[in-house]
């Protein structure tokens, strides 16, 4: 994740992160927003599940065109938060002077082919492989309600 933000490698990224960051259980939206629970810290399995999201990330619609243009577009995902990672990066040119404090969020994406529950319908039964995002293109939180046996799940977005 922070190869496409800065740039550099992973090599050089592995050589300038912490070995050791702080975690956090739980986080609020700003502007009195939803408050998100990690799956990580989740305690009792009969309450509301708060651990899934919907998020922003941006694609390249031109990906596959290594000549071309980058055209960048915000698409949506729904996902479960697993963790929050907070970073303290180090004073290097590679980072830019940006705020050396960083949250991230370990993320296990729904597969729902692209498609945003705000608009219709939207199900899934399997996951992408999880992945690190800024904490910050999390949107809100959102239900899903199961459907039949077969571990098929439909997701409530507002």
């Amino acid at each position: 994740h922070l190869t496409t933000i800065f740039g550099g490698n992973v090599t050089q990224m592995e050589h300038l992160l912490p070995e050791i960051m702080e975690t956090w259980g739980k986080v609020r939206i700003k502007d009195k927003g939803d408050c998100i629970r990690t799956a990580a810290v989740r305690v009792n399995q009969t309450r509301q599940d708060q651990s899934f999201i919907k998020y922003r990330q941006y694609v390249d619609l031109n990906s596959r065109f290594a000549r071309w243009d980058e055209q960048m577009v915000p698409k949506w995902y729904y996902g479960q938060l697993i963790l929050i990672l907070v970073c303290i990066l180090p004073d290097h040119p590679l980072f830019r002077n940006r705020a050396p404090r960083r949250a991230f969020a370990l993320v296990k994406p729904c597969v729902t082919n692209g498609r945003d529950a705000s608009l219709g319908n939207v199900s899934y039964t399997e996951f992408h492989p999880q992945s690190i995002i800024d904490l910050a293109a999390i949107s809100c939180v959102v239900g899903r309600v199961q459907i039949g046996n077969n571990g098929r799940w439909c997701i409530i977005d507002r």
